[in-house]
């Protein structure tokens, strides 16, 4: 709809004006007229078939009249009687005089009828207008005969005739002897030519007709004579509705299917034998003088819309021309106007983007910065942490180094005791040795003595196993004393080692707790440095972000006139699609200015001559800013150029 002209859109509302209304009116008017000429053919159905259904009628009810007449005729009352009270050889000649009387009156009657059969009570058939043709024939189970013998003058069922094939319709009636008994019965089977044929030749539009069923509802007047008690409508598909309605005696007009046609029939019932007429017509013809009527206000209605197409097209063409005129200047001054806008613009959005590029450039290294601080200052607590930890550390191993000397000396002097202990165990050693060759020599002495020298002898021999008692406990005194003074001495050299070991110990734990003290030292000066230059950067960070907020002002100003551009070029845009209908749309569903922007620089970049912006499209989405190149007159875009002004609006602008 948005790329229609003016003209066009004027043309279609001129055409809407005039059709719709035509349109409702049409179809009012075919409703209406569908309506009422729907209900006069359902009435007229409805006429017909009532019609038919009363002419049947008044034929039936006049055979009936015939039939009961018939039944009360003497002759056939008097025969009926005598065949009731006698014999066959008795009645003969009666029957014979019945015969002749039956005969005559077929020959007054026409050829309306079969023949007159004349039954005894029991059915069997006694006397016909046929030459005796059915005689000896019984009819006691059909229901016309069972109906008379209830005391009912009916017609029957409609059969196919034995003797010619075509549809007759049996019309019975009793025959009741003097006194009130049931004689027998008169029946005459009617050929219902007439009423096939009369039923045949009612004719409703083109190919309309009427058709007559039974009480089962079986077809026994057509105009196809091959259907007639051959079609059992109870059966079609299509007809169950008006079937049911046909053999409920009911009256009225409804639709079915045929055959797969679909159809209109108006039925109406024959009261006297249960039967029911119809007067069917299609659908198409049923409906044909609505469907004349609708063609009718179609055809008007195209030439109505045909001549409002002249007048509107000629109306709508004087009136959008001269707005076309005013929209094209005013798009040729929108465009420029947003050509200069999209290059201040432009400008504006670099400088903002390099400002607020550097601000989080700043930024990241004030926290850097920050984060270093932090953790210098972090290093040097920990440094002065580590140097006390030295200094005592220091103080810990000389302690340890005094006790380990004095260790070292106690293990020397119990070195020294143990070797004197050892030299006294000797000398206990050669004590024992002396004293055990003394007890030697006195037991000796004592032998030489005798008796006298026999006591002596027993004690120089407990001395001596004394003595060999105390050399044994000297030899393994000496023994562990040796083994006690290997040991010393192995404990002595370890000693020493672990001396040794702790003196280079507390060497470098004196050397390393210098370096830890310059270290610290180093540590506190270099934290005092880093936190001046985090104040100064701190210091820079905020300037940088207060010049990134102005330049961001000022790219939202630029970028604010620039939506005010765009918007007058949309609503420029959007007129011209209104008058022209050919507004060529962006993607985002303005005007594409057809003005450019700037010139191609070299290498394939986009700059700006007004402002100088270079782009580099092989850049990952940031902006250079470069120096303004010198641009000669003819290409520079002149404020004037752009919105053309007077002197004095402009310096007011």
């Amino acid at each position: 709809m948005r790329k229609l002209t003016l003209g066009t859109r004027l043309t279609l509302g001129g055409i809407v004006i005039v059709v719709v209304p035509l349109l409702i009116i049409g179809l009012f008017a075919i409703m209406k007229a569908s309506n009422a000429l729907t209900a006069l053919s359902r009435e007229q159905a409805a006429n017909v078939t009532a019609k038919l259904a009363d002419m049947t009628q008044v034929a039936l009810s006049s055979e009936l009249k015939v039939v009961k007449e018939l039944s009360q005729e003497p002759l056939i009352i008097d025969t009926a009687a005598k065949v009731a009270a006698a014999n066959a050889e008795e009645y003969g000649a009666d029957i014979q005089r019945l015969n002749r009387r039956l005969s005559g009156i077929m020959k007054q009657i026409g050829n309306e009828y079969e023949s007159i059969l004349v039954t005894n009570s029991k059915g069997g058939i006694v006397a016909d207008g046929s030459n005796g043709e059915y005689a000896n024939l019984s009819i006691s189970n059909r229901d016309y005969f069972l109906a008379a013998g209830k005391g009912k003058t009916n017609v029957g069922t409609v059969v196919k005739s034995q003797k010619t094939g075509n549809p007759v319709a049996p019309i019975c009636a009793p025959i009741y002897g003097p006194t009130g008994e049931f004689l027998g019965s008169v029946s005459i089977p009617l050929k219902i030519d007439f009423l096939v044929e009369k039923i045949a030749a009612t004719k409703m539009g083109a190919t309309g007709y009427a058709f007559m069923t039974d009480a089962g509802g079986r077809v026994i007047a057509h105009p196809r004579r091959d259907l007639i008690l051959e079609l059992e409508l109870k059966n079609a598909k299509g007809m169950e509705s008006i079937v049911s309605n046909m053999l409920a005696q009911k009256a009225g007009v409804e639709s079915y299917v045929f055959e797969g046609i679909p159809k209109i029939a108006g039925y109406a019932p024959v009261g006297l034998t249960g039967w029911s007429v119809a007067v069917t017509q299609p659908d198409e013809e049923f409906l044909a003088p609505a469907h004349a009527i609708r063609n009718g206000i179609f055809l008007v209605g195209i030439v109505f819309l045909g001549l409002t197409l002249v007048l509107v097209f000629f109306f709508a063409r004087s009136i959008s021309r001269p707005i076309a005129r005013v929209v094209q200047g005013l798009g040729e001054g929108s465009h420029q106007v947003a050509a200069a806008s999209a290059q201040v613009s432009a400008s504006s959005q670099s400088l903002a983007e390099g400002a607020s590029e550097q601000a989080a450039s700043l930024e990241e290294t004030s926290s850097s910065l920050e984060e270093m601080a932090s953790m210098t200052k972090q290093n040097a607590d920990h440094a002065n942490q580590a140097n006390s930890l030295m200094v005592e550390m220091t103080q810990v191993v000389k302690e340890s180094n005094a006790a380990m000397a004095q260790l070292t000396t106690a293990m020397s002097e119990i070195a020294r005791a143990s070797e004197e202990t050892s030299k006294i165990i000797k000398t206990i050693d050669e004590i024992a040795f002396q004293t055990n060759l003394l007890a030697l020599n006195a037991v000796v002495e004592a032998a030489r003595a005798g008796d006298a020298g026999a006591g002596f002898a027993v004690v120089a021999d407990e001395v001596r196993n004394l003595a060999i008692r105390a050399a044994d406990a000297a030899k393994n005194t000496a023994n562990l004393i040796e083994d006690t003074i290997k040991k010393i001495k192995e404990g002595t050299e370890q000693v020493n080692k672990a001396g040794d070991a702790f003196g280079l110990v507390a060497s470098s734990a004196t050397r390393m707790g210098e370096l830890v003290s310059e270290v610290a030292a180093a540590s506190n000066e270099q934290a005092q440095g880093i936190s001046q230059v985090n104040k100064a950067v701190a210091e820079m960070d905020k300037v940088v972000q207060q010049n990134a907020a102005n330049a961001e002002e000022s790219a939202a100003a630029s970028e604010e006139l620039n939506a005010q551009a765009e918007q007058m070029n949309a609503y420029v845009a959007d007129l011209v699609a209104v008058v022209g209908g050919n507004g060529k749309k962006g993607g985002n569903g303005r005007m594409v200015l057809t003005a450019r922007a700037g010139n191609a620089g070299e290498n394939g970049k986009s700059m700006s001559p007004a402002f100088g912006l270079t782009r580099d499209p092989g850049h990952t989405g940031k902006r250079q800013i470069g120096k303004q190149r010198a641009v000669s007159r003819e290409l520079e875009v002149r404020p004037e150029q752009v919105i053309p002004l007077g002197e004095d609006e402009m310096g007011r602008f």
